[in-house]
């Protein structure tokens, strides 16, 4: 993994990305596209806990 696909994930986040893609209660009118920033950094946040944790093995 390097820095260019991390990024090329995070704009795909910020700038593709449906919100609420596959919920049943929530129509497609109402699915905007590109998650919250707060969003998107709960996930990094996530990736980097992970991979923290498989570099220790």
């Amino acid at each position: 993994m390097t820095q260019t696909h991390f990024r090329d994930h995070v704009n795909y986040l910020r700038y593709d990305r449906q919100r609420y893609e596959g919920h049943t209660h929530i129509n497609s009118t109402n699915q905007r596209v590109g998650l919250s920033d707060t969003t998107v950094n709960i996930r990094l946040r996530t990736s980097k806990a992970i991979f923290n944790q498989l570099q220790r093995y």
